[in-house]
């Protein structure tokens, strides 16, 4: 089965946000209840369910129920905990919402200009 690499606050909206913490603290309990990944040019969905969260970093993985599209490029993912170490650097490249969610979020003067 095919992993999708994705961020801890995408499969878990919630994380982090400290707005949510007085629920939290009255005992509110947050979930999600089903996953679906989009792939560009494919409109349908494919169920995925969450694999593996960091309690730490803005990190998690989910396994694809089904195979990706044949025209995504998969990557091989080392997760050998010697695989990487503490501090290196990393390079993250997208935004899910696109160039839209990007605009939305700027505010008006931004998007004027």
């Amino acid at each position: 089965m095919d992993r999708l690499l994705t961020n801890h606050h995408v499969v878990e909206p919630w994380w982090g946000d400290e707005r949510l913490k007085q629920l939290f603290d009255n005992g509110a309990i947050a979930f999600a209840s089903s996953y679906t990944a989009y792939f560009p040019g494919t409109s349908q969905g494919i169920v995925a369910k969450l694999n593996r969260i960091s309690s730490h970093a803005d990190l998690a993985t989910l396994m694809l129920q089904t195979p990706a599209p044949p025209h995504t490029a998969l990557l091989v993912l080392d997760d050998r905990s010697e695989a990487s170490v503490t501090g290196d650097p990393v390079v993250l490249i997208g935004y899910p919402t696109g160039i839209e969610g990007i605009f939305a979020r700027a505010g008006s003067d931004v998007t004027r200009k």
